[in-house]
């Protein structure tokens, strides 16, 4: 039983799933979705959701709760831009229990259980659990409000005609996700179908801002592993071909083999969880400004000379080159603790190794990026925190490969403008409205689909005068 039949139920056949021709055909049917002038129209959204955020951040100090987990609070915050960029439709789920929220939420967690728990993997028995049943249900409900939200949507396309579709939503401002798939059409005129639209919007919402395509498997009976425990051992390894123990806070050791062979038949490994990949880079980055106080605050001056007494207090789009130094200060973190662990690829040819190994034809490699991110050959000291390493005034002679955040090649991210923008701007109100502080406890990595921290990452929260909303 493979990773992926676990999400096609959930997901359909979208551009995460799909091979071959059908995912080349999407993937050029998706790519102006992701074009600039659309990317452009989603910055007022990221502002707003994170003013949001900060006001919540802001009553919560007010009553004494400084000490946040950052995973909760920017999850919930990623959620409700991606809402607003795929549906236009708020549900103000930052600050009160919206049902779809909650089922995709509950989606994610239950796919992750279940690749974890080997007596899961056959359908029959999974539906006859709770948890199985919990899926459909949660299943039921995402779909249901993506088809309402196709439909409405198309048959405002049909009485309209696309020309005065196009013309209005662009006069308001509000052409989103669903609009550029619903006006998309291949070199013969053909468009996507309702079916397809939904797997895609699905997909987005579940691996949006992270959104990589991964070509791999790995066999639960190569996986299955931990001392007396069925849970798969495949993101713990992720950190153990990079010299880094389980659950370890520090790495140890070389980096040498950062390719691992598998050979089983090609499946799907690996897949982010779109709104956990930007908490995961967000969260991360936070920390480590935390931990560095003088780039925190070097940060912190880079936004306040950009936006100086402007009111209210916005990052613009065209701003977005104009803030080199936390650009930087990103890149690190994705370095140092990269969202998504590892991905695998199956082989289209020989795979001739620089020592004259040959990994042959339809092999599927697991790729550590958190080993690739901290191999001491390319990365000298890989776990200092230094953002100079991305100084472009000094750029470093290596490969374009030593640092794959959002992977390479064809089936990388399709998001990564996407997301990239979206840390930019949080970031930037974040450090301008607050200071943050590191928590009394250190946290230990925590490698799964994302990387987390066991027990979430902790932080401090000091409010700033003169950073209003």
């Amino acid at each position: 039983m493979f990773l992926y039949i676990f999400l096609k139920p959930w997901l359909g056949v979208g551009l995460l799933l799909s091979a071959g021709e059908k995912w080349s055909h999407q993937r050029r049917l998706l790519t102006p979705a992701f074009h600039f002038d659309i990317l452009k129209s989603y910055v007022k959204i990221f502002n707003r959701s994170a003013d949001i955020m900060h006001a919540k951040w802001q009553r919560l100090a007010s009553e004494g709760h400084t000490r946040l987990d950052m995973f909760e609070h920017i999850s919930l915050m990623t959620l409700d831009s991606l809402q607003k960029c795929v549906f236009s439709f708020d549900s103000n789920c930052q600050e009160k229990p919206s049902e779809y929220i909650t089922a995709i939420l509950a989606l994610s967690a239950l796919v992750i259980k279940r690749c974890e728990q080997i007596f899961l993997h056959k359908d029959f028995l999974c539906y006859l659990t709770p948890d199985g049943r919990r899926f459909r249900k949660a299943c039921r409900l995402v779909h249901d409000f993506t088809d309402a939200v196709i439909q409405e949507r198309r048959r405002t396309l049909i009485s309209q005609g696309s020309q005065d579709f196009l013309r209005a939503k662009a006069k308001a401002k509000t052409l989103d996700f669903i609009d550029v798939l619903l006006l998309a059409k291949d070199e013969d005129g053909k468009g996507l179908s309702d079916e397809d639209i939904r797997a895609e919007a699905d997909t987005f919402m579940f691996a949006g801002e992270g959104l990589r395509n991964r070509q791999g498997s790995l066999h639960v009976r190569d996986l299955a592993g931990g001392p007396g425990s069925p849970r798969l051992a495949i993101f713990p390894m992720l950190f153990e071909v990079a010299g880094v123990g389980w659950g370890a806070s520090y790495h140890e050791g070389a980096v040498d083999p950062l390719v691992l062979k598998y050979p089983r038949d090609p499946s799907l490994f690996g897949c982010p969880s779109g709104h956990d990949t930007t908490a995961s880079g967000l969260s991360w980055v936070l920390y480590n400004l935390a931990k560095h106080p003088e780039y925190q605050e070097r940060c912190r001056q880079e936004v306040q000379e950009l936006l100086r007494d402007r009111e209210p207090k916005e990052i613009e789009w065209d701003e977005l080159a104009q803030l080199p130094f936390l650009t930087m200060c990103i890149k690190e973190s994705l370095r140092l603790h990269p969202p998504v662990p590892g991905i695998s690829r199956c082989c289209a040819q020989d795979v001739v190794l620089p020592d004259g190994r040959v990994i042959p034809k339809g092999n599927i490699c697991v790729i550590s990026i958190f080993g690739i991110h901290h191999n001491p050959s390319v990365w000298p000291d890989p776990e200092v925190y230094n953002p100079f390493r991305f100084d472009p005034e000094s750029p470093q002679k290596r490969s374009p490969l030593a640092f794959i955040p959002f992977s390479a090649g064809p089936r990388n991210c399709i998001g990564q403008t996407f997301a990239m923008t979206e840390m930019k701007v949080v970031l930037a109100l974040t450090l301008l409205r607050f200071r943050v502080l590191p928590d009394e406890e250190e946290p230990r990595r925590k490698p799964e689909i994302v990387l987390r921290a066991e027990g979430g990452l902790w932080l401090r929260v000091e409010p700033l005068r003169g950073g209003q909303q």
